[in-house]
């Protein structure tokens, strides 16, 4: 930790000295790593990601590679940084959407205790190659909330994530199918094809839902490893991951599905992930969902007392009477809202989206197949997605008219009922999901332990 502290690092976790904080577990290699990471308080900004970058880089020279991949649409730096010298190539993506801020955490610690301790690279035969972010131009619109208060009403309410057409990480080509990758997926493309990885670890990470990682293929070891990892950190198991029908390999860990497609089966993504493109080198691929609120109830596969298809019904009417208010207000107001916002396509997609998902929900109702007992977990799958669906493009929907200097009668009265309607909202979510924000230092320590287990599985 001295170098980079030396260096003046300005974000959280890197100024303060390494504390004795109870360690979880055995180390791959045995290094009690996890006792040197000190307190976090909030995420890193994209100016303070680089920053510590460079610091880490000027700290360990000898160890440490900083690299420009290339620059994003809108000219911001993408930056790796290259770790040790195994014969193992890993590679680590951060900031696969902004709204997923933990990797940035696990990127630089990573690449700080690999620097420090060489045990966490050459002694695992690795190699570790850490793209700082992704998509750092996202990263810019979506860091408003990072620094704190962590709380679904300041989550929610600077709330930015792309629509799936301009999302790096679902922008890779398809053989014979979707060719159209972005700038920014054409660099990590390249670099995936340079680098050949045997490892690639893509920093997702959820808000409400329980704890689980994905995986391209069942490898023992990185299963029961996964599920010490959380277990060992008292963290609820998610029961069932929302992403796509993916099959259950051990308690937390799943088989990553081969399409990511709506309940509906539609295909909801246009091209491929970064863990589907390393495929043609053999890459073991990982990614993560490491929820950033504490939220048991996706763990519990007890009955919940209400028939599937009831709750299906009910969504339906929830998320239908709230998408047509909000594409009300958006049909008010589109002759004053900036027409080219990457907003504005994002709230277009979220609408979309929640149509969507009325007609799943009304199909769910009337199938005998759902005329059951839900689990606690499914209820809590419903009750999340129902309020996330809506409160995505609410939120952003309200930061766009904030942001309209137009300030007539009917702008102010819209204005300020959407305001009242999403403050409900939060409320009922926060009322529905009891419980606390996860330690920051804690969804830091589980993503680089399963980091540190996956190489020894190479």
């Amino acid at each position: 930790m001295s170098a980079v502290a030396a260096a003046g690092t300005s974000v959280a976790g890197f100024t303060a000295g390494a504390h004795a904080h109870g360690s979880s577990g055995s180390d791959p290699v045995g290094l009690d790593w996890e006792a040197e990471i000190p307190e976090i308080r909030g995420y890193p900004t994209l100016n303070e990601l680089h920053h510590t970058a460079k610091a880490i880089r000027r700290g360990f020279p000898k160890r440490v590679e900083l690299r420009t991949l290339g620059r994003s649409r809108g000219g911001q730096d993408m930056l790796m940084l290259s770790v040790g010298k195994g014969r193992n190539n890993a590679l680590v993506l951060g900031g696969p959407h902004p709204n997923e801020p933990t990797g940035f955490l696990t990127a630089l610690h990573l690449a700080r205790l690999a620097a420090e301790h060489p045990d966490l690279a050459e002694g695992l035969d690795v190699t570790w190659h850490i793209v700082l972010c992704m998509d750092p131009d996202a990263m810019r619109l979506g860091q408003g909330w990072y620094g704190g208060p962590h709380t679904i009403r300041n989550y929610y309410g600077k709330f930015y994530r792309p629509a799936f057409r301009n999302q790096v990480e679902w922008t890779f080509p398809v053989e014979g199918g979707f060719d159209r990758p972005l700038p920014e997926t054409r660099q990590l493309m390249a670099v995936i094809d340079e680098l050949k990885p045997k490892l690639v670890y893509t920093l997702h990470s959820s808000d409400f839902t329980g704890f689980h990682f994905m995986m391209n293929r069942d490898v023992p070891e990185l299963v029961s490893g996964v599920e010490r990892a959380i277990a060992q950190r008292g963290l609820p198991f998610h029961a069932a991951p929302t992403d796509g029908e993916a099959t259950p390999l051990g308690r937390g860990a799943f088989l990553l599905p081969k399409t990511f497609a709506t309940t509906s089966g539609e295909q909801l993504v246009p091209g491929a992930s970064s863990i589907q493109y390393a495929e043609r080198h053999g890459a073991l691929g990982i990614l993560p969902e490491t929820a950033m609120w504490h939220s048991p109830g996706f763990g519990n596969t007890r009955g919940s007392g209400h028939r599937y298809s009831t709750l299906a019904g009910r969504a339906a009417d929830e998320v239908e009477r709230d998408g047509e208010m909000l594409a009300e207000v958006v049909r008010r107001t589109s002759d004053r809202l900036p027409r080219h916002s990457p907003y504005s396509a994002a709230v277009t997609e979220n609408l979309e989206s929640i149509e969507r998902s009325v007609r799943a929900y009304r199909r769910m109702a009337s199938e005998p197949a759902y005329d059951r007992e839900a689990t606690v977990a499914e209820r809590s799958d419903l009750l999340w997605m129902n309020h996330t669906l809506c409160l995505r493009p609410g939120g952003m929907l309200l930061q766009m008219l904030e942001g309209v200097s137009d300030d007539t009668r009917d702008i102010r009265r819209m204005r300020k009922e959407l305001r009242e309607w999403f403050v409900r909202r939060c409320a009922q979510m926060r009322r529905q999901f009891p419980g606390r924000a996860v330690d920051l230092r804690d969804l830091t320590a589980l993503q680089l332990d399963v980091a540190f287990t996956a190489a020894r599985c190479l």
